[in-house]
């Protein structure tokens, strides 16, 4: 007899994260909701993909969040974008602390990689800061963190300061 193997989909992952934190919303955590944190998902060719959901991830990404808006000035609105959620959702996530996906985190994190990139490049935070405020020859005069929010920007902002690194500039 041959093994079944349930896999979900992304939509009832998406509403088991909802129940989690629902639950621990009202002090109600049902604890097989939380040993079950491993859940198959069906991915875009059709293989099964492993993804872990933590009730940490959210905790965590408050503080590189705020780590960004205090460290680097970082506009609301831009962390907005940067999160793909209206400027009123972004309000909300931080006073909640819950609520933050995957790939937001992930965004978040590769932003996080790139500014450390940039304090190795050009020196200290403080450096970086004015950086990403003044206009770029190389990317078409624009500023870094008007960009910043785009997949296509953040890899271009990388790209130049891996070529101020290697000397080209």
């Amino acid at each position: 007899m041959a093994h079944q193997t349930t896999v979900k989909k992304a939509s009832d992952i998406k509403i088991d994260q909802l129940k989690v934190q629902r639950a621990k919303s009202t002090g109600k955590i049902a604890a097989s909701m939380l040993r079950a944190n491993k859940k198959s998902v069906v991915g875009s060719l059709g293989k099964s993909k492993s993804v872990t959901v933590s009730p940490k991830i959210d905790a965590g990404i408050v503080k590189k969040i705020k780590s960004l808006s205090v460290t680097y000035s970082f506009p609301a609105s831009t962390i907005a974008r940067i999160l793909d959620v209206s400027p009123k959702t972004y309000s909300r996530y931080l006073d909640s602390a819950a609520g933050y996906s995957i790939q937001q985190k992930d965004r978040i994190d590769i932003i996080g990689s790139i500014l450390d990139v940039g304090k190795r490049v050009l020196g200290d935070e403080e450096e970086v800061k004015q950086w990403l405020y003044r206009p770029v020859h190389s990317i078409e005069n624009q500023r870094p963190i008007d960009i910043i929010d785009t997949e296509s920007g953040r890899r271009r902002i990388e790209n130049v300061l891996l070529q101020i690194e290697g000397g080209a500039y």
